[in-house]
């Protein structure tokens, strides 16, 4: 008996987590439309979802904000600001405004490249301060992840979900068998005391 309820309680607890996840897309069996039940709360799961990583993203905020206009990063920025400058005032400049390009020399085109850099350090962690001030609006950061998970569709949630917990589920169901296996050892002991 303590054997056979083990297994009753593994098969039983299977059975339910199986069909938390299983079917992915409906199915009607006897006229009863059967989904996991995963999959049947998947706008559900994933508003929490979306609400969850944005309450994160918005704790942060500061933070991130700092990060990306860190003197750091701008200045790994800046030698491929510097290289589109060269090029304008050395290609552009001449092509566009060829008479302006006449009294440009080596000299000048390199003195106002120079002015150009050092403005450009001084506006540009404003700049993406502001930037991402802006973007981390709730509402705006809100659709953008929700969107990018609803282009991913519902199924590879539920795939990754599923992968994530399934040794969570293997603990439950051996949970499960030894709970079976101690009720059918106190169910034989009770019926043996009073048989």
């Amino acid at each position: 008996m303590p054997v056979v309820a083990a297994i009753a309680s593994w098969i039983c607890v299977s059975l339910i987590i199986y069909f938390v996840c299983h079917p992915k897309h409906p199915v009607k069996i006897f006229g009863i439309k059967i989904q996991g039940l995963l999959y049947v709360r998947q706008a559900q799961v994933r508003e929490l979802l979306v609400n969850n990583i944005v309450q994160q993203v918005l704790s942060k905020k500061d933070t991130l904000v700092q990060s990306v206009a860190s003197e750091k990063n701008i200045e790994r920025l800046m030698p491929h600001i510097e290289t589109h400058i060269q090029e304008f005032l050395t290609v552009r400049v001449p092509l566009e405004l060829p008479m302006i390009a006449m009294f440009l020399g080596d000299k000048t085109t390199h003195q106002i490249k120079e002015v150009f850099m050092k403005e450009l350090r001084s506006l540009f962690p404003q700049l993406l301060t502001q930037y991402f001030t802006t973007l981390f609006d709730e509402k705006k950061l809100h659709e953008l992840i929700s969107s990018q998970l609803s282009a991913s569709s519902g199924t590879i949630m539920g795939i990754v979900f599923e992968k994530s917990v399934r040794p969570l589920f293997f603990r439950i169901k051996l949970y499960a068998f030894i709970i079976g296996l101690i009720a059918g050892c106190l169910l034989t002991f009770v019926l043996n005391l009073f048989a």
